[in-house]
């Protein structure tokens, strides 16, 4: 798991892959570069690992890195877990070097119960006014698997402060009956809109997934904001209106199971 990102400095304008490495239970974070702009066939760097593992004591469960810049600086935050708490490593780029840097923390949780006991596809956002958007999914809540956001400043060592009405985090979106709720939603900036798509789990039994060859769906982009208080905002996503058409199907009196 990881991410594909472009930066001028970082990857020279063309796509990259940072992906979560295992060997034998040891994690690192890797990278990978395009063969060519086909984008079909890619190579792992002769470099690897990038990050060789996680900072001091933390969980071995380290994984999930995703790549964002703020002004001149380059980073990447990576999930997981301090004293059973989810966490986010965070590792600046050095462009003298080429190298990232082995330690540091990015944004931690409150407690297990509330905000979970790891953090699975972290995710930072820059939104209008400054404003930045934190994602995350946390596993072994008290309420069940569901992807919950801050809203806060990164500040010019990189560290993410959540705004002061942002002491604990909200969700995504509403949960199901059972706790589920979108989940590992990938965001996207695009023409000036904040576009998101993510997991909706089918909530179907391993042995069901296997026989079908998959397992839960993505569901249909959406457009995110903030409002003035620092909540988050959702509606579809205007390029949608592009698959509707004319054709119009109409019926009477009947029962809809």
């Amino acid at each position: 798991s990881g991410c594909v990102f472009t930066d001028d400095v970082v990857t020279g304008g063309k796509p990259n892959i940072i992906y979560t490495g295992v060997d034998y239970g040891h994690a690192s974070i890797d990278l990978a570069t395009p063969d060519d702009d086909a984008l079909i066939n890619w190579t792992k760097s002769p470099s690897n690992p990038i990050i060789a593992g996680r900072p001091d004591g933390l969980s071995d469960d380290f994984r999930d890195p995703y790549f964002f810049r703020n002004g001149d600086n380059a980073y990447i935050i990576v999930g997981s877990s301090r004293n059973g708490v989810g966490t986010t490593t965070l590792h600046r780029f050095n462009p003298d070097s080429r190298t990232w840097s082995a330690d540091g923390l990015f944004f931690t949780g409150s407690s297990a119960s509330q905000d979970g006991r790891f953090w699975e596809m972290p995710n930072i956002t820059p939104m209008d006014n400054g404003r930045w958007l934190f994602t995350a999914t946390p596993l072994e809540t008290s309420t069940g698997v569901r992807t919950i956001y801050w809203t806060g400043t990164v500040g010019n060592d990189g560290r993410f402060t959540p705004a002061a009405n942002f002491r604990t985090g909200k969700n995504v979106e509403l949960n199901a009956r059972d706790g589920f709720g979108l989940l590992s939603p990938t965001i996207y900036r695009h023409d000036g809109k904040t576009i998101a798509i993510g997991i909706v789990p089918d909530k179907l039994s391993g042995e069901n997934n296997w026989n079908l060859g998959w397992a839960h769906c993505y569901s249909l982009p959406r457009e995110w904001s903030l409002d003035a208080s620092g909540e988050l905002v959702q509606k579809p996503y205007s390029g949608l209106t592009g698959m509707r058409s004319d054709n119009m199907y109409q019926r009477n009196d009947f029962d809809l199971n």
